[in-house]
C-alpha cells in the first residue's frame, strides 16, 4: 500500500544517519536476542511526521519506560551490545534528531522488544 509523501523540515543527510543508527541497533537486538521482528513505518501524528520504528529484540535494559529520551539515557560508552559497541550511534541519533528540531520518544519492555518514534515537524510542501 503507497502513501502521500511526507515531508519533514530537516537535514536529509542527519535525518538518515539517525535513522540508519536506530535501525542498525535494532537488528544486532533482533540477532542476539533471537527476535523476529523488524517494523518501519510513517505517518503524520499530531501535525508532525512520524517515523515508527519497532523490534522484537529483547528491550533495552537501562530503558523500561515510556517517553521522551535524552542524551543522559544514551551516553556514550553507554551500550547493551555484548561484544561490540560504544554508544555513539545512539548518542549521535538523538542529536541529529534533535538538531533537526524532532524528537525521539522509546517505549522498551524487557524480553519484548523497543518501540521508537521519531518526531519532525512538516515541511507544508
Amino acid at each position: 500500500m503507497f502513501h502521500e509523501k511526507i515531508y519533514i523540515k530537516a537535514s536529509p543527510f542527519e535525518v538518515l544517519q539517525a535513522i540508519e543508527n536506530i535501525v542498525q541497533n535494532c537488528i544486532d537486538a533482533i540477532v542476539e536476542h533471537n527476535g523476529n521482528s523488524l517494523k518501519i513505518t510513517s505517518s503524520i501524528v499530531n501535525s508532525k511526521a512520524c517515523i515508527h520504528i519497532e523490534d522484537t529484540g529483547g528491550g533495552i535494559k537501562f530503558i523500561e519506560r515510556s517517553g521522551n529520551v535524552g542524551l543522559e539515557e544514551f551516553q556514550v560508552g553507554r551500550t547493551t551490545k555484548i561484544e561490540h559497541g560504544t554508544g555513539w550511534g545512539m548518542y549521535s541519533a538523538i542529536i541529529n534528531i534533535a538538531q533537526n528540531g524532532g524528537q525521539l520518544s522509546v517505549n522498551s519492555l524487557k524480553g519484548i522488544g523497543t518501540t521508537f518514534e521519531v518526531l519532525f515537524n512538516l515541511d507544508g510542501r
